[in-house]
């Protein structure tokens, strides 16, 4: 056997020959209710048991051991499973069934080879077998154990139902896969549905031979369960005369594109996933690949053998010996042996999960893990086929994990490095091993590997380089001189390919490590120094900022170092590289100059007081982005005061409009900041324009600390003084203010509603805020009619009356004529004042007085008659109770 041999066949010692049953018709004295399915044996048949088994009931099989005896000839035979007994224990609430059938099958006669092994070995007493299904399928039943039946369904102690599915009578192969059963005739295949009974033919015919019948060359029937995109299906096959072919049927009858063939005809076919083996009648055993369909292995059987059959059994690692496999537990590298790869007692092999019958011999054949195949391959230096035993297999376990780290390391060796770079990922490298081989980027813990890598690994030259000039000296020297400049090319080309292979180890590997993200940095800077920002990023959360900083310094990437400093909160060193960027000490050879729109980007990711550091700095270039970086500080975790005092020294301008942006976006009042900005307004060349007046009113309506106490203050400004007194409830002194500076519409709104400004002027954008931080006002209607009665003596009151108030006076007692007395207002209105002002209200008292006069009037005469109408039903009241009255008329 080639050691690129995959499957390994081992030969079962036994006392004597061993008795197997050959397949044969049904026979005619069977009753037609007991044949739903045959599977015949000589002397046994099958039927199919549709078990109701609630889904949370598991069965056990318990089969008692057969007495060993080694005088005697040592036989397999069904019956001892058949009296086994078989018991259904409850682990929960039993369930109703439903009506899908869960996969799995329980064939008595796989239980029975698994008990193939010799009796010098221990046989287990208990084969536990995975019957938690809802319905459960039993085969092989021989025909002396008939009687026993009822007696098996007695111990079931469950409901059995046999269900009648007519299927053709000399049907003699059926296998199940799930719900869907494939027979096989003499002539043809046929798919059975279990759960609906209906009965659908296969158009492949079994023979398509002229010369040789389908009775001499026996079908084969195998279920394929569903892998990768593939669904499940039936492999059977179909003769002709220059060989057979293997198609694959889904359960609805369908042929897919998928075919085998084999040069003779099949004497058995069976599964190992991802393999299928087939025992031809030229004694030879063909071994295709599943998922590719591929040939991978030709077993030649020797004649004297006499094989007859090969058969599925479940994994039994008694029947064949095996290592303990690559060593997977993970040591320094420094405790590695002088030997390169693990020795060959380590190879392991797979629990044989097929057997082959001879006339007189037993065989399993087993396949050796994908480990195992690889080292037994490498011993022998046949790398192309310990290549191709990893590229079949997928890595499911540590022990292959092992193998790919070890070819990964020899192609390492060799020089192959493209190749090297997948093998090494999946083997699960620990990328610091490979770091170490560049001194540059040596991490200070150099990390584990698996033990049987250990040695390969040790073996290898201290750095890349050494290894580059190594494979240079096999290659060309003593020939051509070392430094010879087509050495010095192929050398460099070398290592070009070295570091791609890092690269890509890296990549697949934990970013997030700092040595990892470090040399992807160091590898991208060093081959090309113009790298897009966009590619570094990814890796600057986790590398070392230090090493990647003078890196980028020795790239001139200043930008790059910017962002990589204000990413990692370092932002003084970040904000210091920028400034010089923007005086342009330091010019950017890729990036070119930073303009403050590209630095002002940077604002988000900092804190509030690295953000108004960096408001500072564009202070000095672009007041629009300064104040646009600054107006997001939040300034209640960062003391304003200093801040604004700095930026006073730098632009005056930029701190008035910081401060009016501090003061109206602040959830909370600051005293300071509102006297600030208080005086900025008062102390503003713009202080008397309309816009500068109405913020600076503005801020003493909705500031919830300026108060009465600043009235004084504010001489010379009486609409800002009457605001004060509004809020300090001083209404009548507010009044005053307002009438001498003559704002009549702002002392009626004091009277109605206790505020200077109108509404709208508090809904303006920013204000809004602020005003909603200063209580609400709300004056009760008795107090705004006294109010306005205090408005109108002020406007009458003969020391301060003159004709500016009389159109004012007129339109209040106009307005609300209903609130003042007719003859007050003419005692009181001064003289001077022309009656032709006052008619509005003068008209309007009158009708007032007139209507009022009206009303009475009719009120009066409404109830008159209901006067009259009470007297006269009183009087005949009285009248009807015999009393005499004088007649109302």
């Amino acid at each position: 056997m080639s050691y690129g041999s995959h499957f390994i066949r081992t030969l079962i010692p036994r006392a004597g020959s061993i008795r197997w049953f050959s397949y044969r018709s049904l026979g005619a004295g069977h009753k037609r209710s007991d044949t739903n399915c045959a599977y015949l044996r000589r002397r046994s048949y099958v039927v199919v048991l549709l078990t109701q088994i609630p889904a949370d009931w598991t069965l056990d099989v318990q089969a008692p051991a057969m007495p060993p005896n080694t005088s005697q000839a040592t036989e397999l035979h069904p019956c001892p499973v058949l009296l086994a007994r078989i018991a259904a224990q409850p682990t929960g609430v039993p369930v109703a069934p439903s009506a899908r059938t869960h996969a799995g099958l329980a064939r008595l006669a796989e239980v029975v080879v698994g008990w193939a092994a010799p009796y010098s070995q221990p046989a287990p007493r208990s084969i536990p077998v995975d019957l938690t299904f809802e319905r459960l399928y039993l085969g092989v039943i021989p025909a002396t154990a008939l009687r026993m039946l009822p007696t098996m369904l007695a111990v079931l102690a469950l409901p059995i139902v046999l269900f009648d599915i007519p299927i053709p009578r000399d049907a003699f192969i059926a296998h199940r896969h799930n719900d869907c059963m494939c027979l096989a005739t003499a002539t043809e295949y046929t798919l059975v549905n279990l759960e609906t009974g209906t009965v659908q033919p296969i158009g492949l015919p079994i023979s398509q031979s002229a010369q040789v019948s389908s009775a001499r060359t026996r079908p084969s029937i195998l279920p394929i369960p569903a892998y990768d995109d593939e669904l499940p299906c039936f492999l059977i096959t179909s003769h002709s005369d220059s060989g057979t072919l293997g198609a694959f049927v889904r359960a609805d009858g369908e042929p897919t594109a998928r075919l085998l063939e084999w040069p003779s005809h099949p004497r058995a076919v069976v599964a190992d996933f991802p393999y299928v083996c087939a025992l031809l009648r030229n004694d030879t055993i063909h071994i295709h690949h599943l998922p590719t369909l591929s040939l991978v292995e030709v077993q030649p059987v020797d004649p004297a053998w006499e094989p007859r059959f090969l058969v599925s059994t479940a994994p039994n690692s008694h029947l064949c010996a095996s290592g303990p496999g690559l060593a997977t537990q993970l040591v320094s590298p420094t405790s590695a042996g002088k030997d390169r790869l693990p020795p060959l007692s380590c190879v392991r092999t797979l629990p044989p999960r097929i057997l082959m019958g001879g006339k007189r011999s037993l065989q399993c054949l087993t396949r050796r893990s994908p480990g195992s195949a690889w080292l037994q391959c490498a011993h022998a230096g046949a790398w192309h086929a310990a290549h191709t035993h990893l590229a079949r297999d997928d890595v499911h376990d540590d022990e292959a994990r092992v193998a790919c780290l070890l070819h990964g390391l020899h192609c390492i060796h060799e020089g192959l490095f493209a190749q090297a770079a997948p093998w090494l990922v999946q083997g699960h490298i620990d990328p610091r091993l490979l770091l170490t081989l560049w001194p540059a980027l040596a991490p200070k813990d150099i990390g584990m590997l698996p033990q049987g890598a250990a040695g390969f690994y040790a073996a290898l030259p201290p750095t890349m380089e050494d290894l580059v000039r190594v494979h240079l000296a096999w290659n060309y020297a003593p020939d051509v001189p070392l430094d010879d400049v087509h050495l010095r090319a192929l050398g460099a080309a070398l290592t070009n390919r070295a570091e791609q292979m890092l690269v890509h180890v890296l990549r697949a590997s934990d970013v997030t490590e700092p040595d990892v993200a470090t040399a992807l940095c160091h590898l991208f800077l060093q081959r090309d120094p113009s790298v897009p920002l966009a590619e570094l990023a990814p890796w600057w959360e986790a590398c070392h900022v230090d090493r990647v900083a003078r890196l980028l310094r020795d790239a001139h990437r200043y930008h790059a170092l910017c962002q990589l400093l204000l990413q990692r909160a370092e932002p003084s060193d970040s904000l210091h590289v920028a400034q010089q960027l923007l005086d342009g000490t330091l010019h950017d050879v890729v990036d070119g100059p930073l303009s403050p729109i590209q630095l002002a980007s940077y604002a988000p990711r900092l804190a509030p007081a690295a953000r108004l550091d960096l408001g500072l700095v564009l202070a000095h270039h672009d007041r629009a982005c300064a104040l646009e970086v600054l107006c997001d500080v939040d300034f209640v975790s960062v003391d304003a005061a200093p801040a604004l005092h700095t930026i006073q020294k730098v632009d005056a301008s930029l701190a008035e409009a910081l401060l009016e942006h501090v003061v109206l976006s602040a959830p909370r009042a600051m005293p300071s900041l509102h006297e600030s900005l208080l005086s900025q307004y008062l102390a503003s060349p713009a202080a008397d324009e309309p816009r500068t007046c109405a913020k600076r009113r503005q801020l003493l309506a909705c500031s919830p600390v300026l108060d009465g106490q600043l009235v004084a203050q504010l001489n010379g400004r009486p609409v800002e003084q009457a605001i004060l007194l509004c809020k300090a409830g001083r209404y009548e002194e507010a009044l005053a203010f307002l009438v001498n500076a003559h704002e009549f519409d702002a002392a009626e709104r004091v009277c109605a509603t206790g505020r200077v400004l109108p509404p709208e002027a508090l809904e303006e954008p920013g204000w809004a805020r602020l005003a909603a931080l200063a209580p609400a006002t709300h004056l009760p209607s008795s107090e705004s009619q006294r109010l306005r009665h205090a408005l109108a003596a002020l406007y009458m009151t003969p020391s301060t009356s003159s004709h500016a108030f009389c159109a004012p006076c007129a339109h209040l007692l106009h307005v609300h004529a209903s609130e003042f007395a007719l003859d007050a207002v003419l005692t009181a209105v001064p003289a001077e004042w022309p009656v032709q002002a006052l008619a509005p209200f003068l008209e309007r008292a009158l009708r007032t007085a007139q209507h009022t006069r009206r009303t009475a009037h009719v009120a009066k005469a409404a109830a008159l008659p209901l006067s009259l109408e009470a007297a006269a039903q009183r009087w005949h009241a009285v009248r009807a109770l015999g009393g005499l009255v004088e007649d109302p008329r």
